[in-house]
């Protein structure tokens, strides 16, 4: 949803023009997350992050803006095997410390 913002908005001459004339061609996007970090870890939030970071780039690269540097694709392979095994482990820590509440809770009476 988000690139196509972007794009809407860089359809609109006025804003592709201030971009493209006053700030060098460089269109600034943050991004963010709020519960991602909870479900997988903060590895894989912030490489999915990125990789919704680079969808932006390619949207606007179309109209003449200037493309970010990419990692090498050897390194994408890696981040995303890495993103990978930091969910199976961060879910299988988070899972085990659940298990071992309930547990304990159901465990003990009230």
């Amino acid at each position: 949803m988000a690139t196509a913002l972007i794009l809407m908005c860089l359809l609109l001459n006025f804003y592709n023009a201030t971009i493209i004339n006053w700030i060098n061609g460089k269109q600034e996007v943050r991004i963010g997350y709020s519960d991602s970090g909870n479900d997988a870890g903060w590895c894989t939030a912030a490489w999915q992050l990125y990789k919704n970071l680079q969808r932006f780039a390619v949207a606007t690269l179309q109209y003449g803006m200037n493309p970010p540097i990419s990692p090498k694709p050897e390194w994408r392979t890696l981040m995303d095997e890495l993103a990978v095994n930091a969910t199976n482990e961060y879910r299988s820590i988070v899972f085990r410390i659940l298990n071992f509440l309930n547990t304990s809770v159901s465990s003990h009476p009230s």
